[in-house]
């Protein structure tokens, strides 16, 4: 009995020690030291992450090489190469037909002739005019002050300069064009009006038979002059009957003239007239004024001066152009180098851009890779060393230089690639076009 009391209370410390502990550690004890962060500079961290070499598969291809097409169409005449031949820069290469760009540019030319001795000419004719109104221009100044003014006038003839004189001539021939409108659209509207209709009748008939009567007075003339006496009998008989038209037609108008209608009429028909002649008058004094460099014959001339020179000009652009398209119809070599492949022969028609000529320089190869992933590409920069091996030579390296890397990506296969270029030396080595290569950069010494 007392055994089992003392295995309770021992159970009952022990609980209550552990009870003891957690409460201390959750609620009493002090806060531990937190343990320091290590912090790693960038810099010191390897771009390579311990990987000293980026392999890299790619392709053989020349450094230099352009795939060539015409840029018009036409039919080849003549295939100056063959392929495997070397040419150099400028030589020509393939020609198309160059009859009909022949017979252009000569057309061209001819008239690019006429228009330069039109321009010439043009040119001649704004001298004489010029001179001739010089001259003009003298005897007026000299005949300017010996001029008599209307004694309204009170300034003299010299007081106001050219060029005064010049302006306000100008405003009043505008101002005289205004009311010739004015006065032609107030006598439209008079001859509208139906009190008018009478006088407008009678003016149309007494028009026909004047113009009548002048033809048949003409025609008896004549057949008084030929001395035939038929002629002469018929000119009469024709002349009669156009006078007596002409005399009722107006004694016709004269009565037409009596109407209040008609005295509108002849009213705003006379204010056109004086209208016209106030603007013809005015024309007439602007003229005059204008001599020397200012006056009309001056500028007539100057301005087919302008339009043959812009003659020429277009006709100068006429034979740039047609010589352009002569010149573009041979296909030229715009480097040295070989031609690769050729897809062409005489008498073939070929469109512009269709490829025909493919022209590679094989001094100088570069190999260009076709599977280098994203990862390695982070590694790699211009400059670095390279060593190539080729499939097709085993055993034997090549030292290269890694010359450019491409800015954008490819798909390859669901991969993100990035074409690389190594500039590499084969020397004696034959290699070709589209060879597989195997390529080593080294990223790290």
């Amino acid at each position: 009995m007392k055994t089992g009391n003392f295995l309770l209370w021992g159970l009952l410390i022990i609980l209550l020690a552990v009870a003891g502990f957690f409460i201390y550690r959750e609620f009493l004890a002090p806060e531990p030291e937190p343990t320091p962060t290590e912090i790693v500079d960038s810099n010191q961290l390897s771009d390579t992450n311990g990987i000293e070499n980026v392999s890299a598969e790619g392709v053989v291809v020349p450094k230099r090489e352009v795939i060539l097409g015409f840029s018009q169409p036409g039919r080849i005449s003549e295939v100056l190469v063959d392929e495997g031949q070397t040419v150099e820069t400028g030589d020509p290469l393939i020609v198309l037909d160059q009859a009909s760009l022949e017979a252009a540019l000569r057309q061209a030319e001819a008239a690019l002739q006429t228009a330069r001795v039109n321009r010439q000419a043009a040119g001649t004719r704004l001298e004489q005019v010029r001179n001739t109104a010089h001259q003009a221009e003298a005897a007026v100044r000299v005949s300017a002050w010996e001029d008599d003014l209307p004694d309204e006038i009170e300034q003299p003839n010299w007081y106001f300069t050219r060029t005064e004189e010049i302006s306000s001539t100008r405003v009043e021939v505008e101002a005289a064009r205004r009311t010739v409108e004015i006065e032609q659209e107030d006598l439209e509207m008079v001859l509208e009006r139906t009190s008018s209709a009478d006088l407008l009748a009678a003016e149309r008939r007494l028009s026909d038979a004047q113009a009548a009567f002048l033809i048949a007075d003409q025609i008896l003339e004549r057949a008084q002059d030929s001395g035939d006496e038929d002629l002469e009998e018929q000119a009469q008989k024709t002349y009669d009957a156009a006078l007596s038209e002409l005399e009722a037609a107006q004694d016709s108008h004269d009565r037409a003239l009596d109407t209040q209608g008609a005295e509108r009429v002849l009213e705003a028909r006379a204010q056109v007239a004086i209208a016209q002649e106030r603007y013809d008058t005015a024309v007439d004094r602007l003229n005059e004024l204008l001599t020397g460099d200012e006056s009309l014959d001056i500028r007539l001339a100057s301005d087919e001066l302008d339009r043959a020179a812009a003659v020429e000009a277009e006709a100068e652009s006429a034979v740039d152009t047609a010589r352009s398209y002569l010149d573009e119809s041979t296909l030229k070599a715009p480097f040295s180098g070989v031609i690769a492949r050729l897809d062409a022969e005489p008498g073939q028609s070929v469109s512009p851009g269709v490829e025909v000529v493919t022209l590679a320089d094989f001094d100088n190869w570069v190999i260009k890779t076709t599977d280098l992933v994203e990862n390695d590409v982070a590694m790699l920069s211009v400059g670095m060393p390279v060593v190539v091996t080729l499939d097709a030579f085993p055993g034997r390296e090549f030292q290269g230089t890694l010359e450019q890397i491409a800015l954008w990506s490819e798909d390859n296969r669901g991969s993100v690639t990035y074409e690389a270029v190594v500039n590499f030396t084969p020397g004696n080595v034959p290699v070709r076009w589209g060879m597989t290569a195997f390529v080593e950069i080294e990223v790290s010494e």
